[in-house]
C-alpha cells in the first residue's frame, strides 16, 4: 500500500517537473538509439541502414517517449491541465464567444438544477420527513352505510384500538389540522397548527430540537395541554 502510494505521489510530482523530465527522457532515448546504430554497425550494416533499422528496433522515437510519459504521470491530470489551457487560450483568443458560451451553459445548468428540484421534491420525494414512500393513509368503508363510501377520519378511540390491534404496520398515528388564536402583547393571531397523537413527531422522524416532545402520558384523560411550536414560529415570539 505504501508502495502504490509513493508511485501515485511520484507521478503527481511529475506534472511539476515536466520540462526536466523531457529533457532527461530525449537524451535517455537518444543513448538508446546510438547504441542501437553502433550495434548495427558492428553487424555489417552501412549507416543509413543501421540507423533505419535502429529506429524500428525502438518502434518510433515519438510513440516511445508517449509511452514513457503515460507511465511516469497521471494521464487523466494532464489531459486536465492540456484542455484548462486550450480554454484559457480560446477566452484569450475570443472573449465574447467565451462570455455567451459560459452564460448559456450557467443557464442550462441552473435550469435542470431547477427542474430537478422541483421534480425530486414534487413528485419522488414530496414530505419534508424520513421513508416518506412507506407511509400509508387509512380508510374506513362502513358497510353499515348504504352509499359505501371510504371514511377517512376516525375518532380518537378507534386510533387507540388501531394502535393495539395493529400487525401490519410499524405504527399508526393520527393528525388533524387545527387553528388557534394566540395572543401576546395585546396582540391576538392565528396560528395554523395540528392536533397529533403522541408517537407522530417520532413517527415522522421530525422530533423536536429542545424540550421531550410528547409522551403517551400527555394523552391520558385529564393531562395538561402540551404544544410544539415550529422552529420558524418559534424564533419569532
Amino acid at each position: 500500500m505504501i508502495d502504490r502510494l509513493r508511485q501515485w505521489l511520484q507521478r503527481f510530482l511529475s506534472l511539476f517537473r515536466r520540462a526536466r523530465l523531457d529533457q532527461e527522457q530525449d537524451a535517455e532515448v537518444a543513448a538508446h538509439l546510438d547504441l542501437a546504430i553502433d550495434e548495427n554497425r558492428k553487424n555489417g550494416m552501412l549507416a543509413e541502414e543501421a540507423r533505419r533499422q535502429a529506429f524500428i528496433q525502438l518502434g518510433g522515437v515519438a510513440q516511445t517517449k508517449e509511452n514513457y510519459r503515460d507511465h511516469r504521470g497521471v494521464a487523466w491530470l494532464e489531459t486536465l491541465f492540456r484542455d484548462l489551457r486550450f480554454a484559457l487560450r480560446m477566452l484569450r483568443k475570443s472573449p465574447g464567444f467565451c462570455v455567451v458560451a459560459i452564460l448559456a451553459l450557467a443557464l442550462g445548468i441552473g435550469f435542470s438544477a431547477i427542474v430537478f428540484s422541483i421534480f425530486y421534491n414534487g413528485i419522488l420525494n414530496p414530505f419534508p420527513y424520513g421513508d416518506a414512500n412507506r407511509l400509508m393513509s387509512i380508510s374506513v368503508m362502513d358497510d353499515r352505510n348504504a352509499t359505501r363510501q371510504l371514511r377517512p377520519v376516525f375518532h380518537l378511540d378507534e386510533i387507540v384500538a388501531f394502535r393495539k390491534q395493529n400487525h401490519t404496520f410499524e405504527d399508526i398515528v393520527g393528525v388533524s389540522s387545527w387553528d388557534v388564536l394566540y395572543a401576546h402583547n395585546g396582540v391576538t393571531e392565528l396560528a395554523h397548527g395540528c392536533v397529533m397523537t403522541p408517537n407522530a413527531a417520532e413517527f415522522y422522524g421530525v422530533p423536536p430540537m429542545l424540550g421531550c416532545g410528547l409522551m403517551e402520558r400527555d394523552s391520558e384523560p385529564g393531562a395538561d395541554p402540551v404544544v410544539l411550536l415550529g422552529y420558524e414560529y418559534w424564533k419569532r415570539l
